[in-house]
């Protein structure tokens, strides 16, 4: 690269100031453009909307006005002595004269309305203006008509004018009272004047004002006319250029309620804006020929009195330079100003730089000198740098074994070593991916220590530790090298086994593990036995990755747990089918309430002497759109898991007592409703608070309420169980005990408790005529309710030889399909009517099984 080529481009003095100038008067033609782009066109907008604002007023008034004429005329007719006679009287006279095709043209009306004071249509005339014929009068007028509050017989005063809206499209409308012409006496109806706002009114509109206008029904579902509807201010108008010559104007027409229903629009030509614009290219076009005639002189100017005098001290200053001889200086100016300031100053400097070559030659052997030493110095920091180095790679060596360390922690359980559930599943999940590939197969098993509670709880969690850690060992020392063993939680281990050719091998395997668990943990001296439930899953046929494997294997080791522990358990699809349905249905349950999917049957309890209904008992269903009728047996329990429950024990009770009130409110025979209270129910220890606000609120007697509850409720938590019905009691409540003797069968509470009957158990009824010790036990539960001046009723009596015996053994009321089934509360209804109409009883029952279904008791 040459010399001159590494030169900076020479621009001269002049050019420079004349970029600089016209850059100035560029930057001031923008700013004066930009002024007058906002400010000067802004104020021909403000002018320009202004005008057409004024437009839109006219527009509107003059809307106002053709309301005003169209008032005055049925202000004219509503006020005129013989239309109040034709009110009265109807006179064919008067609307021959009157009601005809003529007037409407001439009063240039679509619609002519007469209705008397009672509301009724004495007349209702149409004129089509386009066929000009009389035809039937709009339907939507009608209708907008006997909906609104367009008509007030009671105010002589009051009147109504403006538009309204109709299916047809807009419509000017009003209305007045119908008076004598004195304007003094009784209102005799309402006269209503329309006539359609069609666009050869608004066109008319427009001529007259020399106007363009348009008119819109309003739309708010149309985007587009919803948000122009939003953007109108404060006095609803909005203007808008449309195009660079033509600008818009929106204004709304409200009807006589107050709502917008008609956008108008008007067109006009933007004179006013075009007259801004060509004042601004005017003063645009005078302010560039200013710029530069004032660029020419400054340039002038500049090039006489200084360009010239800087030009020649340039070749002074290159010839010193070139011959480098310090010892000239610059010819002396004869002009005292900034120039002869600046020769003076480059001689002073010239003067400087003699004294600093001379500098310069004695700084070059001191810089000879200081990089000897500097040379020196770097040798001995690079000898402390190696140090420094060996002394830095031992800290990272220590860093490093501390990060194995931290990352040990991260997989593996704190008390046993063994990998942790986040190291199992990154294994589970390579070890899955291998399979896949290579299609071997691997188990799964999950294990949980039976009895791990009780050596928690009787000697304390450093004995629990112990456990852990040594079954954790009797684990390892069992399985294979090649198996894996993790503890993810509590008592809970997980085992990966690879490399098994059938399930036996998994089989062989789960039996060594209950067996090792067979031999005693010496804990502080003391045999402890424990013994161990498993579940097993196997891939692929129960999950295809790690995360279902393991769920699948959690339901197997629950299912060892529940058909007696120290076992292990194959998951099946059974297992995996159960659990699915019971989330289907527990997700299902959560919004049953919500969506009135629950509904009460009832089930009569019918007396052995008389027939008579007494009772009924309030069963709950669930009809699901998608899995259709669910028995109570599958979801109630679910219900009570999730706590459920209590919401839904809660709709039941104040469903089953207003139903009650209604049937005695009806007249029918004041029987006893009965409702089944849950174990959950009583846990929640606000049972009693519902139980007031239901009876506050059906407004029913407590006495004929009937609170159900099993022998398992009493034992939950005694003590607070017997208070609650003893207050229960107090309030007026009857107490049945259900399903007695299947459950704790234990007499002791019977004495404490306030119970008022006692219901016998279907597994004893039904075992009448079959075993003799069910007919014994049902015999003593009577011989019992009896002594203790107890109630009795037996539940799920089926035949005539239960009825008989229960008959004979003085059981004072049967419950069962014998005599009725669960019915909704209609059919309970129907059957309660007819007893109230007289029918007998008997025949009644007799008529009611004769009709019935059997039905599978397994669906109460």
């Amino acid at each position: 690269m040459s010399e001159n080529s590494c030169k900076k481009k020479f621009v001269s003095i002049k050019t420079k100031t004349a970029r600089v100038i016209s850059a100035m008067f560029i930057v001031l033609a923008i700013t004066i453009y930009l002024i007058l782009n906002t400010v000067m066109i802004d104020k021909f907008s403000l002018l320009e909307k202004n005008y057409i604002k004024e437009h839109l007023n006219r527009v509107k008034n003059t809307f106002n006005s053709e309301y005003d004429v169209l008032g005055q005329i049925a202000y004219d007719w509503a006020v005129w002595d013989d239309t109040y006679e034709f009110i009265e009287n109807q006179s064919e006279d008067y609307a021959i004269a009157n009601l005809n095709e003529n007037c409407f043209i001439n009063l240039k009306l679509n619609a002519m309305v007469f209705i008397d004071k009672e509301g009724k249509y004495v007349y209702k005339g149409a004129l089509n203006s386009d066929k000009q014929e009389m035809v039937p009068i709009s339907q939507g007028l009608i209708d907008y008509i006997n909906k609104s509050k367009i008509l007030n017989n009671a105010d002589p005063n009051y009147s109504v004018k403006g538009i309204i809206m109709l299916p047809e499209g807009p419509m000017v409308i009003a209305s007045h009272p119908i008076l004598p012409s004195d304007e003094i006496g009784e209102i005799r109806g309402n006269l209503i004047m329309a006539y359609y706002l069609n666009d050869k009114i608004i066109n008319g509109i427009g001529d007259k004002l020399n106007l363009t206008m348009k008119m819109d029904r309003i739309d708010k579902s149309n985007k587009e006319k919803h948000d122009l509807y939003n953007s109108l201010d404060a006095d609803g108008e909005l203007v808008k250029p449309f195009t660079n010559d033509k600008i818009l104007g929106y204004t709304m027409l409200k009807d006589i309620e107050g709502n917008a229903i008609v956008e108008l629009s008007i067109e006009k030509n933007r004179d006013i804006m075009v007259i801004g614009k060509n004042v601004k290219t005017l003063i645009l076009v005078l302010l560039i020929l200013i710029s530069f005639v004032t660029t020419l002189i400054i340039l002038l100017l500049l090039n006489k009195n200084i360009i010239v005098r800087f030009i020649d001290i340039s070749k002074e200053i290159k010839k010193i330079g070139e011959e480098k001889n310090f010892s000239k200086r610059l010819k002396t100016q004869t002009a005292n100003d900034e120039i002869t300031t600046v020769t003076e100053e480059i001689n002073i400097m010239i003067d400087e730089l003699e004294e600093s070559q001379q500098q310069i030659i004695e700084n070059e052997k001191n810089l000879k000198i200081t990089n000897e030493n500097l040379e020196k110095k770097v040798q001995e920091r690079t000898i402390d740098l190696s140090k420094a180095n060996i002394s830095l790679k031992a800290e990272v060596l220590e860093r490093k074994k501390i990060e194995e360390k931290i990352k040990h922690i991260a997989y593996h359980d704190h008390l046993t070593g063994l990998p942790n559930r986040l190291l199992f599943t990154d294994q589970l999940n390579h070890a899955v991916h291998i399979a896949k590939r290579t299609e071997k197969v691997i188990s799964i098993m999950f294990l949980d220590i039976d009895g791990f509670k009780m050596i928690n709880d009787t000697m304390g969690h450093h004995a629990g530790d112990q456990m852990l850690i040594m079954a954790s060992e009797r684990l390892v020392k069992t399985l294979r090298n090649t198996d894996i063993v993790a503890r993810v939680g509590g008592d809970e281990f997980i085992i990966l086994i690879e490399n098994i050719e059938n399930i036996n091998d998994v089989k062989t395997i789960a039996d060594k593990i209950v067996k090792s668990f067979k031999e005693p943990f010496i804990i502080e001296g003391q045999d402890c036995f424990v013994s161990t439930s498993i579940g097993i899953a196997m891939y692929p046929t129960d999950g295809e990755n790690g995360e279902i494997l393991i769920k699948n294997a959690d339901i197997a080791m629950y299912k060892a747990k529940e058909t007696g522990k120290n076992k292990y358990v194959l998951c099946t699809p059974l297992m995996k089918e159960a659990i699915n349905e019971t989330l289907k249905i527990s997700n299902k349950l959560y919004r049953a309430l919500e969506k009135n999917e629950l509904e009460l049957y009832y089930q009569p309890q019918v007396s052995t002497y008389t027939y008579e209904i007494v009772g009924v008992e309030a069963l709950l269903r669930w009809k699901n759109p998608e899995l259709g009728m669910i028995p109570p047996s599958k979801f109630i329990v679910i219900a009570e898991q999730t706590g459920l429950i209590i919401n839904i024990g809660e709709w039941v009770l104040k469903t089953a007592c207003k139903q009650n009130k209604m049937w005695q409110d009806a007249g029918y025979p004041k029987i006893r409703m009965a409702i089944n209270i849950s174990v959950k129910q009583f846990e929640d220890h606000s049972l009693l608070t519902v139980i007031e606000d239901v009876l506050k609120e059906t407004e029913i007697d407590p006495k004929y309420i009937e609170i159900e509850i099993t022998e398992s409720v009493i034992m939950k938590e005694k003590e607070y169980v017997i208070a609650t019905l003893n207050k229960l009691s107090e309030m007026g409540i009857q107490i049945a005990i259900d399903d007695f003797g299947t459950d704790y069968s234990s007499l002791s509470y019977l004495k404490n408790l306030p119970a008022n009957r006692i219901k016998i158990a279907m597994p004893f009824v039904h075992g009448i005529n079959v075993n003799n010790k069910d007919e014994s036990i049902t015999k003593a539960i009577i011989v019992l309710a009896k002594n203790m001046n107890m109630g009795l009723i037996a539940e799920g009596v089926e035949t005539q030889m239960q009825l008989e015996f229960l008959s004979q053994g003085l059981c004072d009321e049967i419950q069962g399909f014998y005599f009725y089934k669960p019915m909704p509360a209609s059919e309970m209804e129907n059957i309660l009517k007819k007893s109230l109409a007289g029918d007998s009883l008997k025949e009644l029952f007799l008529e009611h099984f004769e009709n019935s279904d059997k039905i599978n008791p397994a669906e109460i």
